[in-house]
Parts: structure tokens; C-alpha cells; sequence
């Protein structure tokens, strides 16, 4: 078995699990970093990501976190945080499932989910349009390399 980093495989099976999320009968677009030009707000983009690896003389793990932040614009002073606190909670309960189940796991191909955990942050930043509310949800996960 060759030592691989798992960010790329983790990227794309927390796209798989996050797409599709509605909120108010709308549905909520994924990015990967970039928010396209007039993209429907609010939005879920995946952020940043770090990974360390660590060894057994039976195999591989990967220590990673990913930063999954969801953002609502509002053009006007009326606004608050709900709608992404709402939003946070419906990427919550995918990704974590139960005390033992991820809902990220069926697209996470190589890799075994041995635990994940998360912590939240929020922000209110003022725009010359507006205002934008921000909540990044910060997962960690311990992975076994399977192939």
C-alpha cells in the first residue's frame, strides 16, 4: 500500500453529501472555494483544508479537517444569522449521522471513517452592498486508508 493524502477524495465526498441541501423550498448551491458571479444567495463553499498524516506498522491514517462555511448577503439592514445557523444544522445532520455514522462516508472511496467531529465560528462583515453573514463549521475526521 502506497502512503496517499486524502484531501482531494474528502473534497469531493463532502460535495456528494452536501448537494442537494433545500432551505425554504430553495435550493442551496455548493462551491468549491469560488462563488461564481451572481450565484443565488445563500451558498455552501467548501474552504480549506489540512491533513497530517500518521503511520502503523498496519497502515496509513489521515488527520484532516475541512472548512465548510455557508454565506447569506442581504442588501438592506434586515437580516440576522437564522438563516445560517438553520442552513449549518442541515449540514450537520448530513455529514454526521449518528454517533457512528457519516453521511459522507458512501462517497469516501478508499478511505474508512474512524471518527469526526466539529466545532462552529461565525461572522457579520459589512459590504458597500450590504452585509454578509458567514458561519464556517470546521470538521475533523480521522481516516484509514483502505487501498
Amino acid at each position: 500500500m502506497i502512503n496517499k493524502d486524502s484531501a482531494f477524495d474528502l473534497r469531493k465526498a463532502y460535495y456528494q453529501a452536501l448537494s442537494g441541501i433545500t432551505y425554504n423550498s430553495q435550493a442551496v448551491g455548493v462551491y468549491d472555494e469560488i462563488v461564481p458571479q451572481g450565484a443565488v444567495y445563500p451558498v455552501i463553499v467548501l474552504g480549506n483544508q489540512i491533513s497530517r498524516g500518521e503511520r502503523s506498522k498496519d497502515g496509513f491514517q489521515r488527520d484532516s479537517t475541512i472548512e465548510i462555511n455557508v454565506i447569506q448577503r442581504y442588501t438592506s439592514d434586515e437580516g440576522g444569522k437564522k438563516e445560517v445557523n438553520d442552513i449549518s444544522n442541515l449540514i450537520i445532520a448530513r455529514i454526521i449521522t449518528s454517533n457512528n455514522t457519516y453521511g459522507f462516508a458512501q462517497y469516501l472511496e478508499g478511505w474508512q471513517v474512524i471518527n469526526c467531529e466539529y466545532q462552529t465560528n461565525s461572522v457579520i462583515l459589512q459590504l458597500p452592498t450590504g452585509w454578509q453573514v458567514e458561519q464556517s463549521i470546521i470538521f475533523s475526521q480521522l481516516l484509514n486508508q483502505l487501498n
